[in-house]
C-alpha cells in the first residue's frame, strides 16, 4: 500500500483488498479492517462493501448508531441492494427499534422475494412480538427450507397447539435431514403432551441412537423419568450422557437436582461444586442451587446467592426473576416489584414469567384485579403455563365464577393429564385437587 498509488489499482485488487478487510474484521483485527476499508474508500467512494464492512466494523465495537449511519449511506448509493438493509436490521434489533427492524427486512423481501435473511428475521421479530400468526403466515411462504427453519416452523405450529401440522412439517424433517436428531426430540416433546409417552420415549431413544453425542435426548428421558418419580432412572440417564456424550451443563445440573430429590443434599451440593469446577461463575449453577435452598426453606440463603451472582451478570434476565420470586417469598413484594421494573425480557417465557410474578405479587396484596390483568398478559404469551392456569383457577374459585373455574380446570387438566398418565393417577379431573 506505502509504495503504490491508488489509483494504480485494478477492480480486482481492490477486491482483494476488501476481502482482507474482511479476513481482519472477522479474526478481531478491526482497526487494519477499517484502514484497509478506508483505503478504498478513497479511490471508490461510494463503493458498497466498504462502506457495509465500516458499520459491521462499528458494530463490533459497540456504536450502532454510528454503524447505522454507513448503512444509510449505503441505501443513498445502492438503493436496489438488499445488503444495506440486511445489515441495518441487525443493529435497528438491538437497539431494540423494531419497527425499523420489520420495514428494514420487508424492504429486502420487496428487493428480492422469499430471501432467506429476512424471512427468518421476521419470523424472529413476529415471535418476540408473540404474534405466531404473522410467524406462521412468513413460513408459509417460504420455499425449500433448509433444516434449521424446517424445524422452527414446526416449533411454531406445536405452539400454536396444531399438533397434527407439527407432527407432519418435523417427521418431513426427520426424513430429509436424518444426522438432525433434533426433530425426533420436538416430535417426542409433541407426543409427551398429548400423552403418548410410550412412543415419546421410544422417539427419544431412537433420537439418542440417531446422535451418540448429543445428550439432549437423554436429558429428556431423564426429565420424563423424574417425572414419573423413577428417580433412580432419571439419574441413570444422566450418568450415561455424562460418560458418553459431549459435555453440557445441564446434564450435571439436572443430577444435583435429581439427587436432591433422592434426599441426597450432600452429593447433590457435591455434584454442584464439581460443575463449578468445569463452569465457573456460570449463572445457571446459581440459579440451580438457590432453587435448592429455598426448596428447603432456606429462603434468605438463597436470596443472598442470588444476589451475589447478580452483581456479576446484570443482564441475566433468568437471574432477576429468580431474585424477583425471592424477594416476595421473604415478605417484600415492593423489592421484588422493583426488580420486575428493571427488567425487559425477550423471549416469550421469560416474559409470561414476568407477568406471572407480577400477578402473583398483585395477589398476595389482595388485589385481584391487577393479578387477573398480569395472569391474562402471561396467558396469552404462554398458554401452556401451568402456574398460570392454576392462579387463574384459583381466582375464578374466590371470585365465586364456577362456570370460569370449570373451564381453567379443564385448561389444566389437559396439561397436567400427561404426568397424571405417568404416574399412574387417576385421570378423572373430580378427582383432583381443585
Amino acid at each position: 500500500m506505502k509504495n503504490k498509488d491508488l489509483t494504480e489499482f485494478s477492480t480486482e485488487e481492490l477486491v482483494r483488498l476488501i476481502h482482507a478487510a474482511e479476513v481482519f474484521r472477522d479474526t478481531g483485527r478491526i482497526e487494519e479492517a477499517r484502514a484497509l476499508y478506508k483505503a478504498v474508500l478513497v479511490l471508490r467512494p461510494e463503493e458498497e462493501f466498504s462502506t457495509l464492512g465500516l458499520g459491521i466494523c462499528a458494530r463490533r465495537e459497540g456504536y450502532h448508531e454510528a454503524a447505522l449511519d454507513y448503512y444509510h449511506r449505503a441505501q443513498r448509493f445502492y438503493p436496489k441492494s438488499k445488503w444495506p438493509y440486511l445489515e441495518a436490521a441487525e443493529d435497528y434489533l438491538t437497539l431494540q427499534r423494531y419497527d425499523e427492524v420489520e420495514s428494514a427486512w420487508k424492504t429486502v423481501l420487496a428487493l428480492q422475494p422469499g430471501e432467506p435473511h429476512a424471512l427468518k428475521g421476521l419470523v424472529k421479530l413476529y415471535r418476540m412480538k408473540n404474534d405466531a400468526e404473522a410467524a406462521l403466515s412468513i413460513f408459509q411462504d417460504m420455499k425449500d427450507l433448509d433444516a434449521e427453519t424446517l424445524l422452527e416452523y414446526g416449533r411454531l405450529l406445536a405452539e400454536l397447539q396444531h399438533f397434527a401440522e407439527a407432527l407432519t412439517k418435523l417427521r418431513e424433517g426427520a426424513a430429509k435431514f436424518p444426522d438432525n436428531s433434533l426433530f425426533l426430540i420436538e416430535i417426542a416433546a409433541i407426543l409427551r403432551l398429548q400423552g403418548d409417552l410410550i412412543t415419546a420415549r421410544q422417539t427419544l431413544e431412537e433420537a439418542a441412537a440417531r446422535d451418540q453425542n448429543n445428550p439432549i435426548p437423554l436429558l429428556r428421558l431423564s426429565d420424563m423419568a423424574r417425572q414419573a418419580h423413577n428417580l433412580r432412572m432419571a439419574l441413570e440417564h444422566l450418568e450415561f450422557a455424562k460418560k458418553n456424550c459431549n459435555s453440557n451443563i445441564w446434564v450435571d445440573l439436572c443430577a444435583a437436582q435429581v439427587l436432591f430429590e433422592m434426599g441426597y443434599y450432600a452429593r447433590s451440593e457435591e455434584k454442584l461444586r464439581e460443575v463449578e469446577q468445569i463452569y465457573p461463575e456460570n449463572p445457571s449453577i446459581v440459579l440451580v442451587r438457590a432453587g435448592l435452598l429455598a426448596r428447603r426453606g432456606m429462603v434468605h440463603e438463597a436470596r443472598m446467592l442470588n444476589a451475589t451472582a447478580r452483581t456479576r451478570n446484570l443482564a441475566d434476565i433468568s437471574l432477576a426473576l429468580q431474585a424477583a420470586e425471592l424477594e416476595n417469598q421473604c415478605g417484600d413484594p415492593a423489592a421484588a416489584d422493583a426488580i420486575l421494573s428493571q427488567v425487559e425480557p425477550v423471549e416469550a417465557p421469560a416474559r409470561a414469567e414476568r407477568c406471572f410474578l407480577r400477578g402473583m405479587i398483585a395477589e398476595e396484596g389482595w388485589n385481584h384485579a391487577e393479578a387477573r390483568i398480569y395472569y391474562d398478559a402471561a396467558m396469552d404469551i404462554q398458554p401452556s403455563h401451568r402456574g398460570v392456569v392454576v392462579a387463574q383457577l384459583r381466582l375464578s374459585l374466590l371470585d365465586g365464577d364456577l362456570v370460569q373455574a370449570k373451564e381453567r380446570l379443564q385448561h389444566f387438566a389437559k396439561l397436567e393429564m400427561p404426568d397424571r398418565r405417568v404416574r399412574g393417577l387417576p385421570l378423572n379431573t373430580s378427582q383432583s385437587f381443585f
